[in-house]
């Protein structure tokens, strides 16, 4: 029977195990909420990441046309419409064990929106830098909000 390595996951759990809840500092004051920063993101993932000896990285990334009649609600002025996304950024993520060899590949897609005052490569840009919280927060599990708010989930 062979036995196959799973170091990374062992030290993926090590690292799901040692995240703390992140704070939601930041406000959206038009909207009313608060909400945890990317940065406070990034920050509690790459401390628990490095404490279990894992590398993390955004690999390469690819545009996609969207599937058709794909919409989603944007609130503008105040009102709701429905508008059509341009494409999708698919994203490679890699989480290496340096000691071990072993990586783990994941893939997420992420909308893509150019609009007046956004041209592609910013829309593009701007797709690359918000999926990496979001993919991070997935990975780690990471809890947003004070720990009150995590105990009573």
């Amino acid at each position: 029977m062979e036995t196959k390595s799973n170091a990374i996951g062992t030290k993926l759990l090590a690292a799901q195990a040692a995240i703390k809840p992140v704070p939601k500092d930041g406000e959206n004051r038009h909207q009313g909420y608060r909400y945890a920063t990317a940065e406070d993101i990034l920050v509690e993932a790459r401390t628990a990441l490095i404490a279990a000896g894992l590398l993390f990285r955004r690999g390469s990334w690819s545009l996609a046309p969207l599937p058709e009649g794909l919409v989603t609600k944007r609130s503008e002025s105040g009102s709701e419409v429905i508008e059509q996304r341009d494409a999708l950024a698919i994203i490679i993520w890699e989480t290496l064990d340096p000691e071990s060899g072993e990586t783990l590949t994941d893939t997420t897609p992420y909308p893509l929106v150019a609009e007046r005052g956004r041209p592609l490569d910013k829309a593009l840009n701007a797709a690359l830098t918000s999926a990496e919280p979001y993919y991070l927060c997935g990975l780690l599990l990471i809890p947003r909000g004070g720990d009150e708010e995590v105990r009573d989930h």
